[in-house]
């Protein structure tokens, strides 16, 4: 499951005239972080979404494991 987690960047030119864009950007980021992992079924229906699973098992492990690495508090990924 891919998202954006490790990185954002623009250039210095980029914030220095658009800081209103790069404000925005990072504001909607942390709130789409936040309710994914403080609202545990609108984060499963995401994941359901936008990986077309439809097995429920699978779907909470995968909320679970990545509500967790969200959080920086996943350092390997849960053994089967």
């Amino acid at each position: 499951m891919a998202f954006q987690n490790s990185c954002a960047a623009t250039t210095r030119r980029f914030a220095r005239s658009r800081p209103d864009v790069v404000l925005r950007y990072v504001r909607a980021y942390a709130q789409g972080v936040y309710r994914f992992r403080a609202d545990g079924k609108f984060g499963i229906e995401v994941i359901r979404k936008y990986s077309g699973e439809t097995d429920a098992r699978f779907l909470e492990a995968s909320y679970l494991y990545f509500s967790q690495l969200m959080a920086g508090t996943c350092t390997q990924p849960p053994r089967a």
